[in-house]
């Protein structure tokens, strides 16, 4: 069974349970979504911003936190979104360059670093964003880009995903604070309703001799650590 949707592509998303329901679920409110990885938190989000599109209009915003995952998280939109342009925007490309992609563009994809200098320079504002997705979400704490970015924010609905939130309730409250996030969804590998997309994972240990170098780099930190270590004892 395939996710029946009039902005994604016809049978390319398969129908998950727990993805439906946590989808309803953040587009009720800002939501830090913690999901194992594995488990489609990028597939939640594109259910999210179909909808969040064919509702409300206006301008989506996917933020992630390299290079990389932009081009990965925008290639995966683009192959399952449909009658919506898809952009990116990184540092590798100029203020005007990411203005007009900005422009052109109902989905823009771009690492957080690009987003909040462009807003601070003027080039655009976040007036027209109807939802902000905010992957690897735990970054968002001191000044990193993240928090500057929803900073800006005044009306969109904000998702934050991520596997990790923070070892403590203290540090999952900053998160959710620094993006303006009011509800909390999680979800366990054991949980009923995702138990049964788990898979085994099977895992190889390869050892690997280290480069003769690493040893005159240990040798060199033990020397160094030695002192403090001789007071210790």
């Amino acid at each position: 069974m395939y996710v029946d949707h009039a902005l994604i592509r016809p049978r390319s998303v398969m129908e998950r349970g727990y993805q439906s329901a946590l989808a309803q679920s953040c587009l009720k409110a800002s939501t830090l979504l913690v999901l194992p990885t594995g488990l489609g938190k990028t597939v939640i989000a594109l259910r999210v911003a179909a909808e969040v599109l064919r509702s409300r209009g206006g301008k989506v915003l996917f933020l992630a936190p390299t290079r990389p995952l932009v081009v990965q998280t925008a290639d995966y939109l683009s192959e399952h979104l449909v009658d919506r342009s898809v952009g990116i925007m990184t540092g590798t490309s100029t203020p005007s360059e990411r203005r007009g992609s900005w422009e052109r563009n109902d989905v823009l994809v771009a690492t957080p670093q690009s987003v909040a200098n462009d807003l601070g320079r003027g080039s655009f504002d976040l007036d027209g964003v109807s939802l902000i997705v905010y992957d690897e979400a735990h970054r968002a704490v001191g000044n990193y880009a993240y928090v500057r970015v929803a900073r800006c924010n005044r009306s969109a609905l904000s998702l934050g995903m991520t596997a990790s939130p923070g070892a403590t309730r203290k540090r999952i409250g900053a998160v959710c604070a620094n993006l303006g996030l009011r509800e909390l969804e999680w979800r366990e590998d054991d949980d009923d309703d995702v138990a049964p997309h788990v898979h085994d994972v099977d895992v190889s240990i390869i050892e690997v001799a280290p480069p003769e170098h690493m040893h005159e780099v240990q040798e060199l930190l033990r020397r160094l650590q030695g002192p403090s270590l001789d007071v210790l004892v």
